[in-house]
């Protein structure tokens, strides 16, 4: 693991863990509903944050003003930090505070992958996962409902985000992936087993 990937998780998970053991009556563990003071729940406000590091990350990716701020060495972090604020006005004074330490020690250029950390937190801590599904023709009528059905038996969770995809490729069949597991049962890997095989 590089410095800058530590660096990047230890920012994630401090500002992670600030927001949830900070400011409510409730103190709880990861992934549970929490009351905050005026008794709102509190997953929304951490819902709400994520959603803002995911806009800011998105801005530093794909606005070509920004880029051109954020590659500019000779622009403090501070002035670079305006110009964020100046393009997303009202942000969440949790967040404004989190762009400034990032300010203060240089180190604005980490947010998309402090933004990306801090999403795994947060879908960890609801318990939320990731399939990959791949097949090699139409999906049949009421696939999606069986498929779910299926997912929700094998990962144990019903907060599961799908990432479907036609493959012609793969010529019959399909591969399914969680976990870093793979499935695979297409045509392509039978003839390529086959071909292996002789």
């Amino acid at each position: 693991m590089s410095q800058t990937t530590k660096i990047v998780n230890a920012y994630a998970k401090a500002f992670y863990q600030n927001l949830l053991y900070t400011g409510h009556s409730n103190v709880s563990f990861p992934g549970m509903l929490m009351k905050s003071q005026s008794g709102t729940s509190f997953s929304s406000n951490l819902d709400t944050i994520g959603q803002e590091l995911e806009i800011l990350r998105a801005c530093f990716l794909y606005s070509k003003e920004l880029e051109k701020v954020f590659q500019n060495p000779t622009i403090p972090d501070k002035e670079k930090m305006r110009a964020i604020i100046s393009v997303i006005p009202g942000l969440s004074p949790r967040v404004n505070a989190f762009l400034k330490i990032l300010a203060d020690r240089n180190h604005l250029f980490l947010l998309p992958a402090i933004s990306k950390k801090f999403h795994f937190f947060l879908e960890k801590s609801k318990k939320i996962i990731h399939v990959r599904f791949q097949i090699a023709g139409a999906f049949p009528k009421h696939f999606g409902f069986e498929l779910f059905a299926l997912l929700q038996k094998i990962t144990k969770t019903d907060q599961i985000i799908l990432k479907a995809s036609y493959e012609p490729k793969l010529l019959g069949g399909s591969i399914f992936e969680y976990n870093s597991l793979a499935l695979d049962k297409s045509i392509l890997k039978e003839f390529g087993d086959f071909f292996k095989e002789n």
